[in-house]
């Protein structure tokens, strides 16, 4: 099987050869005007169901719903993209999601029904990530998947800050089924630039086929070790365990559930120091700016460059929290804080380079089911991380909650980084 050129670490990849490819650039474009939909989508479903039930906490099991679901879908339902041709697996989830908010639209009187289609339209959001990360791993070379996935992350931050602002107004003058009927149009978009623009290739067909790794640069934690496909049979999440390399990737990503805090906290904080809604609003986007500007530092570094921050910015993403919980022993101002959170945002931005290393190492033929598994413990330790700290936050102060997660968080990275490179 043809392997993957080794990338020159001397050069960057610039964006004018992902736009030129003709696999990346309609799948980007499918993803990132899905993502605006349902960012849109998260505030329509909270403004339609309190204005149909009036109840809190009807709302809040509708907005966790946005969430919970992907969990399952990642664990369980992501090896369908190992199964069926990444490319058809793209197209049918996308269009599986198109169909729920149709049909939202034309139920949203019946808050069971939403309730039910939320659920389905969330937990096959993971199957469609990780056949497209699968599928873009497959096709494109180390360093231009790496930096897909920054440009990536770079406008999924965006979209996320736009969606929420722009969500209250176009909510207000489309009125929610409105909203969810956009965000229907998003999702059938999505599925139709992928089936018409996106070709099929013989390596979409993984089932059967033994896959060799790809060759890659020296990574965060050591070079590329092709060698989980002997330490776990196929389509074992053991191997995610297994592996030294994998298993040190794995913990660096989950990290990122200690750096999130803030935003779960956001609230709570801002009332502890006496600021404004609005500003308690800035908090919480904070971090999102941030992540978008560290991915776009991330765009302009060479490949190999981008492996050797890692271990700087995993354990930057921590310092700052702690920073914020200290100054606000000494001062209110909320912009003091939001500063911090802005910058461990920023570093947090390493996720990028190690899920591209994660999704590199990991064969072919099991990569779409390990991926899924990957993401659904991503998730789940993010939901974990703010329901510990916050009753963390409970018996403390908000704010001291913040900082003990960026200190716990910044620990176990270095405990990380020093397994990484020394080995056990």
């Amino acid at each position: 099987m043809r392997r993957a050129r080794v990338p020159d670490d001397s050069a960057r990849v610039g964006l004018g050869r992902l736009v030129r490819n003709r696999t990346f650039l309609p799948v980007y474009i499918a993803e990132a005007q899905s993502l605006f939909g349902d960012q849109l989508a998260r505030v329509a479903l909270a403004v339609l169901v309190f204005s149909r039930t009036g109840s809190t906490p009807a709302t809040a099991v509708v907005y966790a719903a946005t969430f919970v679901p992907a969990v399952f879908g990642g664990m369980v339902l992501g090896r369908l993209g190992d199964r069926w041709p990444r490319r058809t697996t793209m197209v049918a989830c996308d269009a599986a999601r198109a169909l729920c908010f149709f049909v939202m639209v034309l139920t949203s009187t019946h808050f069971a029904v939403v309730l039910v289609l939320v659920v389905v339209a969330v937990a096959v959001g993971p199957v469609f990530s990780a056949a497209q990360l699968s599928l873009l791993a497959a096709r494109l070379p180390p360093d231009e998947f790496a930096t897909a996935n920054a440009l990536r992350l770079v406008t999924s931050q965006a979209a996320q800050v736009g969606g929420f602002a722009a969500g209250g107004v176009l909510v207000a003058v489309l009125d929610p089924a409105g909203a969810l009927a956009m965000n229907a149009a998003t999702f059938a978009l999505s599925s139709v630039l992928v089936w018409l623009f996106v070709a099929l290739d013989r390596r979409d067909s993984v089932v059967g086929e033994p896959a060799e790794a790809a060759d890659a640069l020296p990574g965060a934690v050591g070079d590329t070790d092709a060698s989980v496909r002997r330490e776990a049979p196929p389509d074992s999440a053991a191997a995610l365990w297994r592996n030294r390399r994998l298993r040190v990737l794995l913990g660096l990503s989950l990290c990122i559930g200690f750096f999130v805090v803030p935003e779960g906290l956001a609230v709570p904080f801002a009332a502890h120091i006496g600021a404004t809604t609005g500003q308690a609003g800035l908090l919480l986007a904070a971090g999102a700016l941030g992540g978008a500007g560290g991915a776009a530092l991330l765009l302009r570094m060479r490949p190999g460059d981008r492996a050797r921050a890692v271990p700087t910015m995993a354990i930057g993403c921590g310092l700052p929290l702690v920073l914020s919980a200290v100054l606000t022993t000494v001062t209110d101002a909320w912009w003091v804080a939001g500063a911090c959170w802005l910058a461990s945002g920023g570093f947090a931005a390493y996720v990028v380079q190690t899920t591209s290393e994660l999704v590199q190492a990991i064969p072919d033929e099991r990569r779409a089911h390990l991926v899924g598994v990957v993401s659904a413990l991503t998730l789940a330790v993010q939901g974990v991380g703010v329901v510990v700290f916050g009753v963390v936050g409970q018996w403390t102060t908000p704010p001291a909650a913040v900082g003990i997660a960026g200190a716990v968080g910044a620990a176990l990275v270095a405990a990380l980084v020093a397994q990484g490179r020394h080995g056990r």
